[in-house]
Protein backbone atom coordinates (compact mmCIF):
# COMPACT_ATOMS: atom_id res chain seq x y z
CA UNK A 1 0.00 0.00 0.00
CA UNK A 2 1.39 3.36 -1.10
CA UNK A 3 0.06 6.34 0.87
CA UNK A 4 -2.37 8.20 -1.35
CA UNK A 5 -1.38 11.42 -3.05
CA UNK A 6 -3.56 14.12 -4.62
CA UNK A 7 -3.72 12.27 -7.94
CA UNK A 8 -3.10 9.08 -9.86
CA UNK A 9 -1.17 10.07 -13.00
CA UNK A 10 -0.19 7.86 -15.91
CA UNK A 11 1.20 8.35 -19.43
CA UNK A 12 0.97 5.68 -22.10
CA UNK A 13 1.73 5.58 -25.79
CA UNK A 14 -0.99 3.93 -27.85
CA UNK A 15 -0.24 2.56 -31.31
CA UNK A 16 -3.22 4.33 -32.86
CA UNK A 17 -3.88 7.77 -34.38
CA UNK A 18 -5.18 10.46 -32.04
CA UNK A 19 -8.54 10.63 -33.85
CA UNK A 20 -9.19 6.96 -33.13
CA UNK A 21 -8.08 7.22 -29.51
CA UNK A 22 -10.37 10.24 -29.12
CA UNK A 23 -13.35 8.23 -30.40
CA UNK A 24 -12.49 5.31 -28.13
CA UNK A 25 -12.19 7.56 -25.05
CA UNK A 26 -15.36 9.63 -25.65
CA UNK A 27 -17.91 7.55 -27.60
CA UNK A 28 -20.22 5.61 -25.25
CA UNK A 29 -20.35 2.69 -27.69
CA UNK A 30 -16.57 2.37 -27.37
CA UNK A 31 -16.34 3.20 -23.64
CA UNK A 32 -18.53 0.18 -22.95
CA UNK A 33 -15.91 -2.06 -24.59
CA UNK A 34 -12.77 -1.09 -22.66
CA UNK A 35 -13.75 0.80 -19.48
CA UNK A 36 -17.17 -0.22 -18.20
CA UNK A 37 -19.72 -2.76 -19.36
CA UNK A 38 -21.86 0.02 -20.84
CA UNK A 39 -21.97 3.80 -20.96
CA UNK A 40 -24.47 6.58 -21.62
CA UNK A 41 -23.20 10.13 -21.98
CA UNK A 42 -24.33 13.62 -22.97
CA UNK A 43 -21.02 14.61 -24.55
CA UNK A 44 -20.80 18.32 -23.73
CA UNK A 45 -19.52 20.30 -20.73
CA UNK A 46 -22.05 19.85 -17.93
CA UNK A 47 -23.53 16.82 -19.69
CA UNK A 48 -24.63 13.95 -17.48
CA UNK A 49 -24.16 10.25 -18.02
CA UNK A 50 -23.30 7.01 -16.35
CA UNK A 51 -20.93 4.11 -16.58
CA UNK A 52 -22.30 0.68 -15.70
CA UNK A 53 -19.95 -1.73 -13.93
CA UNK A 54 -21.10 -5.30 -13.33
CA UNK A 55 -21.12 -5.91 -9.60
CA UNK A 56 -21.06 -2.17 -8.82
CA UNK A 57 -24.04 -0.82 -10.75
CA UNK A 58 -24.30 2.56 -12.44
CA UNK A 59 -21.78 5.27 -11.66
CA UNK A 60 -23.06 8.77 -12.55
CA UNK A 61 -20.60 11.07 -14.30
CA UNK A 62 -20.65 14.73 -15.31
CA UNK A 63 -18.58 16.00 -18.24
CA UNK A 64 -16.27 18.85 -17.20
CA UNK A 65 -14.15 19.50 -20.31
CA UNK A 66 -14.49 18.50 -23.92
CA UNK A 67 -11.89 19.79 -26.34
CA UNK A 68 -12.14 17.58 -29.44
CA UNK A 69 -9.21 15.34 -30.01
CA UNK A 70 -7.22 17.02 -27.22
CA UNK A 71 -8.91 16.71 -23.81
CA UNK A 72 -11.86 15.07 -22.09
CA UNK A 73 -12.63 15.10 -18.38
CA UNK A 74 -15.44 14.12 -16.07
CA UNK A 75 -16.30 14.05 -12.37
CA UNK A 76 -17.58 10.97 -10.61
CA UNK A 77 -18.19 9.34 -7.22
CA UNK A 78 -20.26 12.18 -5.75
CA UNK A 79 -22.89 11.25 -3.14
CA UNK A 80 -26.31 10.29 -4.50
CA UNK A 81 -28.41 13.35 -5.26
CA UNK A 82 -25.55 15.87 -5.07
CA UNK A 83 -23.96 17.82 -7.89
CA UNK A 84 -20.28 16.90 -8.23
CA UNK A 85 -17.66 19.39 -7.04
CA UNK A 86 -14.07 19.39 -5.76
CA UNK A 87 -15.16 18.47 -2.24
CA UNK A 88 -17.38 15.50 -3.04
CA UNK A 89 -16.06 13.85 -6.22
CA UNK A 90 -13.01 12.89 -8.25
CA UNK A 91 -11.90 14.39 -11.56
CA UNK A 92 -10.75 12.03 -14.34
CA UNK A 93 -8.84 13.74 -17.16
CA UNK A 94 -7.64 12.36 -20.48
CA UNK A 95 -5.23 14.47 -22.56
CA UNK A 96 -4.14 13.29 -26.02
CA UNK A 97 -1.06 14.31 -27.99
CA UNK A 98 0.24 13.13 -31.34
CA UNK A 99 3.43 11.11 -31.06
CA UNK A 100 4.31 10.42 -34.69
CA UNK A 101 1.64 7.99 -35.89
CA UNK A 102 0.86 7.04 -32.28
CA UNK A 103 -0.92 8.85 -29.46
CA UNK A 104 0.40 9.84 -26.05
CA UNK A 105 -2.44 9.58 -23.55
CA UNK A 106 -2.06 11.33 -20.22
CA UNK A 107 -4.47 10.20 -17.53
CA UNK A 108 -5.02 11.97 -14.23
CA UNK A 109 -7.56 11.10 -11.56
CA UNK A 110 -7.46 13.74 -8.83
CA UNK A 111 -9.30 14.84 -5.73
CA UNK A 112 -7.84 12.60 -3.06
CA UNK A 113 -6.67 15.51 -0.89
CA UNK A 114 -9.89 17.52 -1.22
CA UNK A 115 -12.72 14.97 -1.17
CA UNK A 116 -14.64 14.98 2.12
CA UNK A 117 -14.05 11.32 2.99
CA UNK A 118 -12.40 9.68 5.97
CA UNK A 119 -8.72 8.79 5.47
CA UNK A 120 -9.17 5.01 5.26
CA UNK A 121 -11.86 5.34 2.59
CA UNK A 122 -9.60 7.67 0.55
CA UNK A 123 -6.72 5.21 0.87
CA UNK A 124 -8.86 2.22 -0.14
CA UNK A 125 -10.24 4.12 -3.15
CA UNK A 126 -6.76 5.25 -4.16
CA UNK A 127 -5.40 1.68 -3.93
CA UNK A 128 -8.37 0.21 -5.81
CA UNK A 129 -8.24 2.78 -8.61
CA UNK A 130 -4.45 2.63 -8.93
CA UNK A 131 -4.73 -1.14 -9.47
CA UNK A 132 -7.71 -0.68 -11.77
CA UNK A 133 -6.03 1.88 -14.04
CA UNK A 134 -2.75 -0.06 -14.13
CA UNK A 135 -3.94 -3.66 -14.35
CA UNK A 136 -7.23 -3.41 -16.22
CA UNK A 137 -8.42 -0.13 -17.68
CA UNK A 138 -5.33 1.28 -19.41
CA UNK A 139 -4.17 -2.07 -20.86
CA UNK A 140 -7.71 -2.66 -22.12
CA UNK A 141 -7.81 0.84 -23.65
CA UNK A 142 -4.49 0.26 -25.47
CA UNK A 143 -5.64 -3.09 -26.90
CA UNK A 144 -9.05 -1.79 -27.91
CA UNK A 145 -7.73 1.39 -29.59
CA UNK A 146 -5.11 -0.61 -31.49
CA UNK A 147 -7.77 -3.09 -32.60
CA UNK A 148 -9.87 -0.18 -33.89
CA UNK A 149 -6.88 1.03 -35.90
CA UNK A 150 -6.42 -2.37 -37.51
CA UNK A 151 -10.15 -2.57 -38.30
CA UNK A 152 -10.15 0.77 -40.19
Amino acid sequence: MTPYTEAIEREIVIGAPREIVWEVVTDPAHIGKWFSQSAALDLRPGGKGNLHFDGHGDQPITVVELSPIDAFSFRWCEPQGEDPDAGNSFLVEFHLEEKGEDTLLKLRESGFATVNWEEKRKQDYFDDHTRGWDDQVLPSLVRYAQDQTVAK
